[in-house]
């Protein structure tokens, strides 16, 4: 692996462990505190990223970690959003966070800069532009673990490329680029159909871009 690469996950995993930490610090506390175990909508919205999205959020669904972005953080990137489900991610802290996490979904939000390998040449057409960025950013789309074609999809009308990776768990990748920002919605889950599959499912399918 590259230095450059190395560099930057280890400054992602700064950004997550940063995270953790505030999340139990702050937001768990509140969370203990409630009574009601549903399951409610939550929208999140973003003018910095011009990016909106909801998922399920409660103690039968999913917890939301948005780790802060600070100058160690790696170039260009603006915003970070993880959710596991909740139960797992706290069955999974109380045991000291050893073995393997839960399955996760990811989101980066990032501006686009221009590749180095004729990417972006007068003429380059989208799809061209989003597989190039891709593949020099596998620290955040797992292009080197992909296990399928990119595939042409839209998200919320902007042209996007899908794949699947393979790893710990089954990935499903989708990288959008809209206007300046550069997008990456990456969903693990364990089995086809499964819960977590049809949370990220529903997940992309919320996403509006503003």
């Amino acid at each position: 692996m590259k230095k450059t690469h190395i560099i930057i996950l280890v400054a992602i995993l700064g950004i997550v462990l940063v995270g953790i930490v505030g999340y139990f610090q702050v937001v768990k506390p509140e969370i203990d505190n409630r009574t009601v175990e549903t399951s409610a909508p939550t929208p999140i919205a973003s003018q910095e990223t011009d990016l909106a999205f909801s998922y399920p959020s409660g103690v039968d669904s999913l917890l939301m970690i948005e780790p802060p972005i600070s100058s160690t953080s790696p170039s260009g990137l603006k915003k970070v959003y993880l959710l596991a489900d909740y139960q797992e991610y706290i069955e999974y802290s109380n045991e000291g966070s050893v073995g393997t996490p839960p399955p996760t979904i990811s989101i980066f939000a990032l501006s686009y800069a221009s590749t180095t390998d004729g990417g972006d040449a007068e003429g380059a057409g989208r799809v061209s532009k989003l597989q190039t960025w891709a593949a020099q950013n596998p620290q955040f789309t797992s292009w080197t673990a992909k296990n399928s074609e990119a595939e042409v999809v839209e998200v919320d009308g902007a042209t996007a490329i899908r794949y699947t990776a393979a790893g710990t768990y089954q990935q499903e990748v989708y990288v959008v680029l809209y206007v300046g920002d550069m997008y990456v919605f990456a969903g693990q889950f364990e089995e086809e159909g499964g819960v977590m599959q049809t949370r990220f499912a529903d997940l992309v399918s919320s996403v509006i871009f503003n």
